[in-house]
């Protein structure tokens, strides 16, 4: 009988910042809690198979107009538990740079240290998960393992994890990549640089321009928020990255995988963007060399 069991072991190539309820600038202990993964594994099965009335009965809903405009009545459990066991001694580490490439003023935090390993543990809840349900919660585990990260500054580099069964070789990673995001809106690329250390890496992959604003009415207020085609995100009305770098690993190299995501962003808005990037850094050109894997040009802008 198969093991309706999904086991995998990772660890983390960057840094980490999750945080539970410990978050206070004195005392901010990091945190590897399930449900994290859990919201970052809906995040994949979204951007992966666009099907929200099968994503809330696999991962549980509660009673919503949304849920009832999707023929979903009242509320429905997880058919999932996700257990994590770390196989690393947790002990406290140095307050760590979170924001390396602003130096001093990018402050500290306490920090999951690179190369902590853990093991995640999917069980089906009320009864058995049906194949294709089974099919797809194995590929999207596959693709945050693989592609993903967690907690914050995880778009720029911080909190990626790593399969203990990872490919070695660029041409094996890429291959597995495109297959886990076949079908979707979603666009990787390895980027064509080595880092010797993992705060080099998140110091690049965080540098980049404020995001151009325009102003909007909130309330009685008149406020600033980025531009709706910005590709990069924005801190202060935040909005997340649709382009993602995370950090992966061949043999002993530290390289960047940059996803774009392109369910609400256009190919066009990915190329302006790169193009507003400070000439003289590395990681513009970087992405000017990595845009025809991202926006392909058979695709509509």
């Amino acid at each position: 009988m198969t093991d309706p069991r999904m086991i995998r072991t990772f660890s983390f190539l960057t840094c980490a910042f999750p945080h539970g309820a410990y978050q206070s600038p004195g005392f901010n202990r990091p945190e590897l809690r399930a449900p994290s993964i859990k919201g970052q594994l809906r995040w994949w099965y979204d951007a992966l198979f666009a099907d929200e009335k099968e994503e809330q009965r696999l991962f549980g809903f509660v009673s919503t107009r949304q849920n009832s405009r999707l023929g979903l009545r009242g509320n429905e459990a997880s058919r999932i538990l996700l257990r994590l066991r770390p196989l690393t001694a947790q002990t406290s580490t140095a307050p760590t740079e979170f924001m390396p490439h602003k130096g001093r003023e990018g402050g500290t935090k306490q920090a999951i240290p690179a190369g902590a390993r853990y093991e995640i543990a999917i069980h089906p809840r009320r009864g058995p998960l049906t194949t294709e349900q089974h099919r797809r919660l194995e590929r999207v585990l596959d693709a945050w393992l693989l592609l993903g990260a967690v907690g914050q500054r995880s778009n720029r580099g911080a909190g990626s994890v790593w399969p203990d069964d990872a490919p070695v070789e660029e041409a094996a990673l890429m291959e597995r990549a495109k297959g886990l995001l076949a079908g979707s809106k979603l666009r990787c690329a390895l980027l064509d640089r080595v880092y010797t250390t993992e705060s080099e890496l998140r110091s690049e992959a965080g540098d980049f321009l404020h995001a151009p604003t325009t102003r909007v009415q909130r309330g009685s207020r008149d406020i600033e928020i980025a531009e709706p085609w910005w590709p990069f995100g924005a801190a202060a009305d935040r909005k997340p990255s649709p382009l993602k770098l995370r950090a992966v690993q061949l043999g002993e190299q530290l390289r960047l995988v940059a996803i774009w995501d392109g369910r609400h962003h256009t190919a066009q808005n990915l190329r302006q963007g790169v193009g507003m990037l400070t000439p003289t850094k590395d990681l513009r050109n970087l992405l000017l060399k990595a845009l025809p894997l991202l926006c392909p040009s058979t695709e509509a802008t």
